[in-house]
């Protein structure tokens, strides 16, 4: 009986799916630097980026400034790091006045990138990303809308940077 069970009456065995167990993000483990009387663009920049946070960041005066590509209302250079003063990646963040100002802007930054895709919100395309190396350092340059952004930090790291941004 016991014979006959195995060979014509026992079940197939039944395989249970592997249970999937997601680990909680990784957080800062500094405190940011804080954003002093920000204007409305400063106050869209994150202060945190997955694990780094705002080490610093200065405000450069653009009225007169022929060194910039197209005309631009503000300009910040931002520092980000684990936190120990180490700065691991930087932003410069350009508000400009007029999206045909920021395209000329974000045409010269990414002059040479052949790695480019577009910038999308919510499906809607508002931009292009470029993306460059030279040696151990990688560049990042996007635009959205009226803002154009260059990070720069280290080859491996600036992609996964920038895909945090969230700007």
């Amino acid at each position: 009986a016991v014979a006959a069970y195995f060979a014509f009456l026992r079940p197939d065995a039944e395989i249970l799916p592997t249970p999937t167990v997601t680990a909680e993000a990784p957080e800062p483990t500094a405190v940011p630097a804080a954003y002093v009387e920000p204007s409305t663009f400063l106050a869209q920049l994150p202060d945190t980026v997955g694990t780094d946070v705002l080490v610093s960041y200065t405000a450069t005066d653009t009225l007169g400034d022929d060194s910039l590509p197209a005309r631009a209302a503000e300009h910040y250079t931002l520092e980000y790091g684990p936190g120990s003063g180490e700065v691991t990646s930087t932003v410069d963040a350009y508000q400009h006045y007029t999206t045909d100002e920021a395209q000329a802007a974000y045409d010269v930054y990414a002059d040479g990138a052949i790695d480019v895709e577009d910038v999308t919100v919510n499906g809607t395309v508002v931009g292009e990303r470029a993306y460059f190396t030279q040696g151990s350092e990688g560049t990042v340059v996007w635009r959205n809308n009226t803002a154009v952004f260059v990070l720069t930090g280290a080859a491996d790291d600036v992609l996964h940077f920038y895909e945090h941004y969230g700007v």
